[in-house]
């Protein structure tokens, strides 16, 4: 199957990125032998896979090997200086100023295991709230928590969904490989005047889901306005640089009576530039951490994070093969787990532990704030999104 650009239409790829470790990491954070592929439009640069699924392929993913949404819990926390804020509550707070005041039925396309749209039924005991989900897992336990979710995918225009005033999905367009089908059942089921919110990571804030395998688009914010436009909706409104949720937009849109051909624009090579400046800045954190892998070699050595950045090195560099003692994380729900075959500690297990160093492995706006944390151990703390402590005393390599 030969792609066609979503955004303009294009059939000229070229290629993008190639893995070589041997690797693949999906977006719930399971890493598997494989190899990845994108792709780049040759016009406008907009990302894909190299190859498309089908339909039986996406019903396997989805319907039964995918994880994400479906732990039974807050699927992750942000940590803001109020404290660490469900993600839940942070992409319900995000949605909730474009719900409609009038609005009576509420639709999401991919709930997974119902913690956005419990928050929509809480706030609005009056509104009918659907989901649809295409995980059987995640989806029973979306309706054990007393919520309307039916198990699900959107694979043909064919389906339907119920009438709604207010429909939206949160990072579920880039999965999607038939975004005409898709689009035109979320079109059909949106009453008159009421409104369809997409959400899904974008990259013009250098996003790292370039690397996700299934993961079949990566779009730039004016993309996916592209995307949206030439399946007749129109944009009311664009909300990006969320101070918490960094690296993904909402698009508000309603059904529009008639919407004109984007022209394909002088932008397309603005976006691709983009494009390929986000996957070399991430090619060059994997290569630090190698070289920090490298200096370190011969100690033992905890890494410090439990989440996707630590899955995504584990997957492209060579982390995936080193020797780690620990994971170290403050979020409650993961300590004591297992990641990746590494367990998970508070990092209050490190002093007097055997490591020798620490590898930061969250956003680099912590770092400072962990450092600090971790200095009464006296370990060498090194991070792969700064040079700053590349060296940091390691001690002599014991044989």
């Amino acid at each position: 199957m030969s792609r066609k650009c979503p955004s303009c239409g294009g059939t000229a790829w070229e290629p993008f990125y190639e893995s070589r470790s041997g690797r693949l990491l999906t977006g719930d954070q399971r890493i598997a032998p494989g190899h990845l592929a994108k792709i780049v439009c040759a016009s406008c640069g907009v990302v894909a896979n190299a190859r498309a699924l089908s339909d039986d392929e996406l019903r396997e993913l989805y319907g039964e090997a995918y994880q994400l949404n479906t732990y039974g819990r807050e699927e992750h926390l942000f940590y803001t200086a109020d404290g660490p804020v469900p993600r839940s509550k942070v992409i319900f707070d995000w949605l909730a100023t474009l719900l409609p005041g009038d609005a009576t039925t509420i639709v999401e396309i991919g709930c997974g295991e119902g913690n956005v749209l419990r928050r929509f039924q809480e706030a609005g005991p009056d509104l009918q709230v659907v989901g649809f989900e295409g995980s059987q897992h995640a989806a029973g336990l979306a309706r054990a928590k007393g919520l309307d979710v039916r198990n699900d995918l959107i694979l043909s225009s064919d389906q339907s969904l119920p009438t709604a005033d207010f429909l939206f999905s949160y990072n579920v367009l880039e999965h999607v490989e038939d975004l005409d089908a898709f689009l035109s059942v979320l079109k059909r089921a949106c009453r008159p005047g009421g409104r369809i919110i997409f959400g899904l990571p974008i990259q013009d804030e250098g996003g790292y889901d370039l690397f996700f395998a299934e993961h079949v688009w990566h779009f730039s914010i004016g993309h996916v306005a592209r995307v949206l436009r030439r399946h007749g909706l129109s944009i009311e409104e664009v909300k990006s640089h969320h101070p918490v949720n960094r690296g993904a937009a909402l698009f508000a849109c309603r059904v529009a009576e008639s919407v004109a051909e984007p022209e394909n624009g002088s932008e397309f090579a603005g976006w691709r530039k983009m494009q390929f400046a986000n996957r070399d800045y991430w090619l060059g954190i994997f290569a630090r951490v190698d070289d920090l892998l490298t200096q370190a070699s011969g100690h033992s050595l905890a890494v410090y994070g439990s989440a996707e950045v630590l899955s995504l090195l584990m997957c492209h560099t060579a982390l995936g093969e080193a020797n780690i003692v620990m994971c170290l994380d403050e979020d409650p729900n993961k300590i004591g787990t297992i990641k990746h075959g590494i367990p998970v500690h508070h990092p209050d297990v490190l002093k007097g532990s055997p490591v020798d160093a620490v590898l930061l492995t969250v956003n680099a706006r912590y770092n400072d704030q962990i450092r600090a944390k971790l200095a009464p151990a006296g370990i060498a703390v090194l991070s792969c999104f700064s040079e700053t402590g590349t060296q940091a005393g390691l001690p002599p390599t014991v044989e």
